[in-house]
């Protein structure tokens, strides 16, 4: 195995051990807490980890396998299978969540364990950041405050997400944010790069795996990650936008790409 994915594979099975033995604050998602907080609850006192499923196939040079998800060590995308869930007028909080999930409020859902998006995240150098979450008081209630990150946190966070599909042959492929729409005034969801905050742990369970959450539109602490656009608080306002969406049940790929600004833009660029 090579050296990038041993040393970053020990960091992250380090840390999957502590997402799943490991204590941390419940779900204070805003505007999530009644529902996530029973769901964040398990019914056993603490789960075993399933080493097998921790298991990184190399299936070339540069890319490796964990359950379902597959990523790319050289160009640090993660992808991801899925199918077209909702396509008609419904109201969306989610982009992507798992079969069990809240498949009635996601665009597209998957079979692959949250779990495995996080640990593909933190072997690629993603960086956790909370910036997107309000601070809570003694009674886990939402506050005006945000998180704070710094400001590595915050680079290193950044991705965005693109959905492909296939139709009579020819390949469709749009970024999230075209997918989606405000059916009051037509405007898309704003164009900006998502954020990896991780999830958390409560109780010794991984909450995103319990939730069933992976790329939230609604901010919501518990997922795997969210959008860091405007309109990120307001769960009335995004519904799907079926012109371009495929048909329900459609196979999807969901691909997560490392977001560059400026600056490393045009650096690469010089380098060549």
């Amino acid at each position: 195995m090579n050296f990038f994915i041993s040393k970053n594979l020990k960091s992250a099975s380090l840390a999957c051990t502590t997402m799943l033995a490991g204590l941390a604050m419940l779900n204070t998602a805003y505007g999530q807490s009644p529902e996530s907080d029973k769901e964040a609850k398990p019914e056993a006192p603490k789960e075993e980890v399933n080493k097998n499923e921790l298991k990184v196939i190399k299936l070339s040079e540069h890319v490796y396998q964990l359950g379902k998800v597959t990523f790319n060590k050289q160009t640090r995308e993660i992808m991801i299978p899925a199918t077209a869930e909702i396509v008609g007028a419904e109201v969306v909080e989610y982009a992507l969540v798992t079969s069990q999930g809240k498949i009635h409020e996601s665009l597209f859902i998957t079979d692959a364990k949250p779990s495995h998006v996080n640990i593909a995240f933190k072997l690629l150098g993603y960086k956790e950041a909370k910036y997107l979450f309000r601070k809570v008081n003694k009674n886990f209630q939402p506050q005006e405050d945000y998180e704070t990150s710094t400001d590595e946190e915050k680079k290193k966070s950044k991705f965005h997400v693109n959905a492909s599909w296939t139709v009579k042959g020819e390949k469709k492929s749009y970024p999230i944010e075209e997918l989606v729409s405000n059916p009051r005034n037509d405007q898309k969801l704003e164009s900006t790069p998502w954020v990896y905050g991780g999830s958390f742990v409560y109780k010794g369970s991984y909450v995103a795996d319990k939730n069933n959450d992976i790329l939230a539109i609604f901010t919501d602490r518990a997922a795997v990650a969210n959008y860091a656009g405007e309109g990120r608080e307001d769960d009335t306002l995004w519904s799907p936008n079926s012109k371009v969406l495929p048909r329900h049940g459609t196979a999807v790929t969901i691909t997560l790409s490392p977001h560059k600004d400026k600056v490393e833009a045009a650096e690469k660029i010089n380098a060549k």
